[in-house]
């Protein structure tokens, strides 16, 4: 059971944080759908078998979705035990514009989140978060820590994906301008805190009429909207 970014709630915003406001970007396009407040997901999760997962990474390319009136669109990386998480990545909201947003659970289905300053438009970001030996999440950006919070409960899985909170809201990505989550990595916590490639994995495609996904060999993923053409 996993469902992330609750965006009717109210929540902490980091003190001092610059919020950088959506510009258009040309592959930003309306789906044409009817705004219904649901969830979707598209992407890719996984268990691994090994000694315990504490970390996962990707490159995920900075996307300006469309965002319905009073909606999300989000694309992350996230660790997972059923109704907790921590997870990181891109936001973009409506009204208030574009954020690097970290989130975690305090316990099953309670959560934080905080949004920084977002990564540029038309670039990749490395966004990482893992289980660090002292016992907290740790969320990263580019390589940087931005901070560490207590962890709640030990990882099984995790996700790399897009989010929207409305069939009207773009899935990130365009057919010709796809949202890429490259260069996945997780890693376990073997002698070496090894991370390995994602060579394998389930996709999450909760509507495949509307969105797409589309594995490009190890590690690396691409989603997108098929109402959108991005040309």
């Amino acid at each position: 059971m996993k469902r992330f970014w609750r965006g009717a709630a109210i929540v902490p915003i980091l003190a001092g944080s610059l919020l950088s406001i959506a510009n258009p970007a040309w592959a930003s396009c309306n789906p044409g759908r009817t705004d219904d407040g649901i969830y979707y997901y598209d992407g890719d999760e996984w268990a691994p078998s090994g000694p315990g997962l504490n970390g996962v990474q990707s490159n995920i390319w900075n996307y300006n979705p469309y965002t319905a009136v009073g909606a999300n669109a989000l694309d992350f990386v996230m660790l997972q035990l059923s109704n907790n998480w921590a997870q990181i990545g891109r936001r973009t909201e409506h009204s208030s514009g574009e954020f690097t947003f970290y989130q975690w659970t305090t316990s099953p289905g309670n959560w934080l989140n905080i949004n920084v300053a977002a990564q540029p438009v038309s670039t990749f970001t490395n966004y990482k978060v893992d289980l660090g030996s002292g016992g907290n999440f740790n969320f990263y950006v580019d390589g940087t820590k931005i901070d560490g919070k207590t962890a709640s409960f030990t990882p099984i899985q995790f996700v790399v994906e897009g989010e929207i909170h409305s069939l009207a809201t773009q899935m990130p990505g365009a057919a010709q301008n796809t949202e890429s989550n490259w260069a996945q990595k997780y890693r376990e916590n073997d002698a070496n805190d090894t991370w390995y490639d994602v060579t394998s994995y389930n996709t999450i495609n909760s509507r495949p009429t509307s969105f797409a996904n589309v594995p490009l060999g190890s590690s690396n993923f691409d989603i997108y909207d098929k109402a959108c053409t991005g040309s």
